[in-house]
């Protein structure tokens, strides 16, 4: 029993340090080039994260949502609401409005250190894109912007000989010193679905060009 609750433990702190890294406020917050102030929201839970607004050069960028904030503080004051559309809501972890590039993020966290349900939600991206962007079309602010998803992963999904020896070994010559989730990146990359072992900030915010020469 010791033992599960320390599994229980690391995996705990893992997944906080993971959240840290990636917080896209404290990214903004140690970005010079960027300010930010908070919005009211009218969601309620646990999240300690609250939506707010980008500027740079003191000129809106970006706003930033949490969960169901979309929903709730921006979507439903157009009177576009999930439920008319769909029987369950999806919940994105982060949901950024690039008001610039004129396009709309997704961005979902997937924390993991051993084998688990993550593998199959990595390969659910399709409805989840065609879900927001059927939302998407009925808001009268946003029906014209693009839209992205992508994924932010832990180290895990990219890491080297996590492939193991099955009873035959067979297969597992073939994927020597490969991440055993490589069928699953290639698959993203073919559908072209970007995925980072990191939170991007810049292509995010601006679309890693010079933001110099950005008209805004």
């Amino acid at each position: 029993m010791t033992e599960v609750g320390n599994r229980g433990k690391n995996a705990n702190r893992s997944g906080a340090e993971f959240e840290k890294r990636n917080s896209f406020l404290q990214l903004v917050k140690q970005e010079q080039r960027l300010s930010y102030e908070f919005l009211d929201t009218k969601s309620t839970g646990k999240s300690v994260d609250v939506p707010f607004e980008i500027f740079y050069k003191d000129k809106l960028l970006a706003k930033s949502f949490h969960q169901n904030q979309i929903y709730k503080d921006y979507l439903e004051e157009e009177e576009v609401f999930w439920g008319d559309h769909f029987v369950k809501e999806v919940k994105p972890d982060v949901f950024v409005i690039n008001y610039v590039l004129k396009k709309c993020f997704v961005l979902e966290m997937k924390n993991q250190e051993s084998q688990g349900s993550v593998d199959e939600k990595l390969q659910s991206f399709q409805f989840k894109i065609d879900y927001f962007e059927k939302l998407l079309s009925k808001s009268t602010s946003l029906c014209n912007f693009e839209f992205e998803y992508m994924y932010i992963l832990s180290d895990w999904f990219y890491t080297d000989n996590l492939y193991q020896n099955n009873a035959k070994g067979i297969r597992a010559s073939t994927r020597q010193d490969r991440s055993q989730y490589i069928d699953t990146l290639e698959y993203l990359n073919k559908n072209n679905i970007k995925h980072f072992n990191f939170f991007p900030l810049d292509y995010v915010l601006f679309n890693d060009l010079n933001v110099d020469k950005q008209t805004f």
